[in-house]
Formats: C-alpha cells, structure tokens, sequence
C-alpha cells in the first residue's frame, strides 16, 4: 500500500493554472521583503508577474500548501539562453526543500527547450 501524501508537503502546479488573485498574497510579502531588506520597489515588476499570469504567458511554478499558493518561480528565454525570472516563498514556508522544489522545476522545464545552449 502506498503511503498518504504529507499534509504539509506543497504541491507543485503550473503557473497558467492560477489566477492573479490567487498569486497575489505572496507578491504582496515579496514587495515588502524587498522593500525593507534592499530599500527596492517590487511594485512594478510585481505587476509585470500580474499582467503575464493575467494572459496566460508566464512559464512557470508555484507551490500551493492546501488552498494558498505559498511561492513562485517562472523561467524566461532569451534567444539561446534562459533564465530563472524570479523565486520566492512566503517566509513561513522558506525552506531549502521548497527551494530546491521550485528551482527544480524552472530548471528541468528550461533543460527540454532544444535551442537554449545555457541557463
């Protein structure tokens, strides 16, 4: 018999499954987080998360802990090359497991793309 998944594990889902409202609790803390800690103003790279999840056309991840998204992380190509756009967790569920999760994902989706020559 199989184990029961572990209430607490979060589960991994794509980012074009979510709607902007959804995402929105964890850009909030990130906006704040990156405020206090490197006097910077997320807000508008917050928004640019928003438009592109709005349509549909950010690649990506995030980690949903029951009905609450709890991190993100999407990937972006640029001519040969991709890059990770963006990672972050809600400080409660910052753990280097989550990490590793999120990172693992955008990484293993950049790898199948048959043009990029690095990441």
């Amino acid at each position: 018999m199989a184990a029961a998944p572990d209430p607490c594990t979060p589960d991994l889902v794509d980012l074009c499954r979510l709607r902007v409202e959804d995402l929105d609790p964890v850009l909030e803390e990130e906006r704040l987080t990156w405020r206090s800690t490197l006097s910077w103003d997320f807000h508008s790279s917050a928004e640019l998360v928003r438009r592109f999840l709005r349509i549909q056309a950010l690649n990506g991840y995030a980690l949903v802990s029951g009905d609450r998204i709890v991190g993100y992380s999407y990937q972006v190509c640029e001519d040969r090359k991709g890059l990770v756009g963006d990672l972050y967790l809600l400080r409660e569920f910052a753990t280097p497991e989550n990490e590793a999760c999120l990172l693992d994902a955008v990484l293993q989706s950049l790898l199948v793309i048959p043009h990029l020559q690095r990441i």
